[in-house]
């Protein structure tokens, strides 16, 4: 995908990721969106949704719990806010896995698959690593005019490494998700990033958008089949 097609289909916002934009008046099919927050290292469960007020000091969270909106559903007293709308919230408690490894936890909780050769620290993602699901939705669903999926602010990883099941895996880099930058500290390049090419700074894109612009505009016409096929080849 070209920079240009990219900032010609829209700016890059929260609220413009995963939904279809009209081009050349077409109306766009509705579609779902999904936010996954992934908490890697955050607070614990026993801090959010389930402090055991009962259990023995040591075990409890040191936190109280509150009444939400719905009766029989109480969560920590850090989020006020939220107690207020459990009537839209679906609360999974019986969701787990067996290990207490960071790498292997993110695997198999993005790809729904465990895999016993990872190697803690050290576990590179491979081509031979199963897709995430965002990869997954991408590979499933017609392409249109903006990513299927976005990874942001960046992979999942640290010290070098960018956590393995985070991208297409066996899918192949067409449905890798859009990354904007690079785990921690990691030689990994993003896949699909949208960072200057060498030699243009942002003066230089401001004048090529003015330049397409009086133009006539003409380019987002021109234009609006390839940027479909240069989507659907991501």
């Amino acid at each position: 995908m070209r920079r240009r097609d990219f900032l010609q289909a829209g700016a890059l916002t929260l609220p413009g990721i995963g939904f279809a934009r009209p081009v050349n008046g077409e109306k766009p099919a509705p579609q779902a969106s999904c936010i996954l927050l992934m908490l890697v290292g955050a607070p614990s469960q026993l801090d959010t949704w389930d402090m055991k007020p009962d259990a023995p000091a040591g075990i409890r969270s040191i936190f109280q719990p509150i009444r939400t909106l719905v009766p029989g559903i109480d969560i920590c007293d850090q989020m006020p806010l939220l107690a207020q709308v459990t009537d839209k919230i679906a609360f999974v408690r019986s969701m787990s896995h067996p290990s207490n490894v960071h790498e292997a936890s993110v695997y198999h909780t993005l790809t729904g698959k465990q895999n016993p050769t990872l190697i803690s620290p050290r576990n590179f993602r491979r081509r031979t690593d199963f897709p995430n699901f965002g990869s997954v939705i991408s590979r499933l669903q017609p392409p249109g005019v903006m990513p299927a999926s976005v990874t942001i602010p960046r992979p999942i990883g640290h010290d070098g490494v960018t956590y393995a099941g985070t991208y297409g895996g066996f899918l192949g880099p067409r449905f890798d998700p859009m990354e904007l930058r690079e785990a921690p500290n990691s030689n990994d390049q993003p896949t699909h990033a949208l960072s200057l090419p060498e030699g243009v700074n942002e003066s230089r894109l401001i004048a090529r958008r003015g330049l397409n612009r009086e133009s006539g505009g003409g380019y987002a016409e021109a234009s609006a089949s390839g940027l479909r096929r240069s989507l659907s080849h991501i």
